[in-house]
């Protein structure tokens, strides 16, 4: 049976969602992507285009990606448990 290891799956998402929400920032600061800036801005406080916002918006970022991860992995690992059988 195979499961997921819950610590390195929620490190892997949040440091996955961090660096996406930094270089969605960078690219804010092109003029690229302003809208979802914009959209995300309203979720996670005091992210922005500014390099403190990228900054914050990393550590919203893996705070988030960090318990999606770990929720993700648990209820895999709880249904791979209780699914004895093989679909394929």
């Amino acid at each position: 049976m195979n499961s997921f290891n819950l610590r390195a799956l929620a490190l892997t998402s949040g440091i996955t969602y961090a660096i996406c929400l930094v270089l969605l920032a960078w690219s804010g600061a092109y003029g690229w992507g302003l809208q979802i800036v914009d959209l995300l801005a309203n979720f996670y406080t005091g992210y922005d285009i500014t390099a403190y916002g990228a900054f914050l918006g990393a550590i919203w970022g893996f705070v988030v990606g960090f318990i999606f991860g770990a929720v993700f992995g648990y209820f895999y690992n709880y249904l791979a448990k209780r699914c004895k059988k093989k679909l394929f």
